[in-house]
């Protein structure tokens, strides 16, 4: 799995969009995934 591989091709915007995208698609469990990683 390389998602840090892909993360470091990223710029930061793109991975907030990235990480916005998965949060939409996964409702309940993104949203608590998305607010711990934002503390």
């Amino acid at each position: 799995f390389k998602l840090l591989t892909l993360f470091s091709y990223m710029d930061e915007e793109a991975i907030l969009v990235f990480l916005f995208e998965i949060v939409k698609k996964s409702a309940l469990p993104g949203k608590a995934y998305f607010g711990a990683i934002s503390r």
